[in-house]
């Protein structure tokens, strides 16, 4: 079962939708990025480059809404079915999804994004952002002309008019069996670069750190794994739980997939999973789905 939130009409149905969640009733084990701290992860865990890293990751995530589905998009596993409501209104998503690179041109490079290509001033100083999340999100190139990507959406009272979004969406690459796909985005906003970049940096310092000082952890025999993502559509939440399995997909032994109790919800498809203790690079692990009462990531190359 994989987890998108479907809705029509206006985004204030994402907040009743989440008050009727019945997977978690009471969210209460769902930390609102804004109140996360050392003190939400458990004892052995709370080191402060450990909480400095989940913050990094926090500010990369993005809620990612697609506003027009593709008539590609498979009906077997991939909602919503039905399609339209009772009132024959086609159906949005949301899910989420994370800033996994940032690309920075001030040099006299003319931006490439479709509003310069139609103009003859061309922007000189601009950017583009790479965003994975995974297929069942963004499925191809209709769904990702239809999709804004919002960022620092942290708190439910804000405007999500006034945040910062990404909607110039100029390429996709999408793998329908690993169920992973990467979005690049154009900008022109330097400022909302210089943050993502800098939030990128902190992730990459901070990683290997951690993992040197987890490396010889002997008293768990089950790893931290850490969920941000934004559920049911609504702001950006923390969830911290257990990795529980992971399973090989072929019998190469070339493609697995992880299980955990980390909660989630329906909106956290795509949200990235930190599992401490398992490989420097967070970009092949993005929420997919639940089964089984275990939640799990997307299927990764090992």
């Amino acid at each position: 079962h994989v987890e998108v939130e479907d809705f029509c009409g206006l985004e204030s149905s994402l907040h009743e939708n989440m008050k009727k969640c019945q997977k978690n009733p009471d969210h209460k084990d769902f930390i609102p990025v804004t109140e996360f701290n050392i003190g939400c992860l458990p004892d052995r865990y709370q080191d402060n480059d450990l909480a400095d890293l989940i913050r990094a990751l926090a500010a990369l995530t993005v809620r990612i809404k697609v506003n027009k589905l593709s008539p590609e998009r498979p009906k077997v596993r991939y909602p919503p079915i039905p399609r339209y409501d009772k009132r024959g209104r086609e159906k949005s998503i949301t899910g989420s999804g994370w800033v996994a690179r940032v690309d920075t041109y001030s040099n006299g490079k003319l931006c490439s994004c479709r509003e310069c290509k139609n103009s003859p001033t061309a922007c000189k100083q601009w950017g583009r952002v790479e965003i994975f999340t995974v297929t069942h999100v963004v499925y191809d190139e209709f769904e990702a002309q239809h999709t804004i990507c919002h960022l620092n959406y942290d708190c439910d009272s804000a405007d999500l008019g006034q945040l910062p979004a990404l909607s110039e969406v100029g390429a996709i690459q999408s793998d329908f069996h690993e169920d992973l796909t990467h979005l690049l985005c154009f900008t022109h906003d330097m400022e909302l670069l210089d943050k993502l970049q800098n939030s990128l940096d902190i992730y990459r310092k901070l990683q290997p750190l951690v993992m040197d000082k987890y490396s010889d952890d002997s008293e768990s025999e089950e790893d931290l794994t850490v969920v941000v993502s934004h559920p049911h559509g609504c702001s950006k939440h923390v969830t911290v739980g257990e990795l529980r399995e992971y399973h090989f997909k072929d019998d190469e032994g070339d493609l697995g997939q992880y299980k955990y109790t980390t909660p989630t919800c329906q909106g956290s498809s795509g949200g990235p999973v930190f599992i401490l203790g398992r490989g420097v690079w967070y970009d092949e692990h993005p929420h997919s789905g639940t089964k089984a009462g275990l939640n799990h990531g997307a299927v990764f190359y090992t």
